[in-house]
């Protein structure tokens, strides 16, 4: 065969059946003990690449867990501080404070504030529209 004395292949024969077909070309020129030494040799790269692959996966899968877990931790965070931030709306509600004051104090939107308010005009059995404001 001829094709394996090629140096470079034509632009049109660097297709994958093509390269193929190079590749039994070389390896009919090989000697048993080269075509052996080349089997294994190809044994050992897929070896190691099955393993970088299945190293990259795990490596993929732990990071998806630890952003997972990640997310958790600051999504409970953040309920709890905006559980704070409306403990502190309700404090200062029941000291007398505006709504409007509270929202400005606190960063909770009047309507939050208002839900608030609400809230403990309902836990101590008073009517909200009886309220001085």
């Amino acid at each position: 065969m001829n094709l394996a004395k090629l140096d470079e292949r034509p632009k049109a024969l660097r297709e994958r059946v093509f390269r193929r077909l190079f590749r039994i070309a070389e390896m009919e020129q090989l000697s048993e003990m080269e075509c052996l030494a080349y089997r294994e040799s190809q044994k050992h790269y897929w070896d190691y690449m099955n393993t970088v692959q299945s190293a990259e996966k795990q490596g993929a899968e732990q990071t998806a867990k630890k952003k997972d877990t990640v997310i958790r931790e600051k999504e409970e965070i953040i309920r709890e501080l905006l559980k704070k931030e409306e403990t502190v709306a309700a404090n200062f509600l029941k000291n007398g404070v505006s709504p409007e004051t509270v929202s400005a104090s606190t960063g909770l939107d009047i309507r939050r504030v208002n839900e608030i308010l609400e809230s403990l005009h309902s836990v101590s059995g008073t009517d909200s529209t009886n309220r001085d404001t």
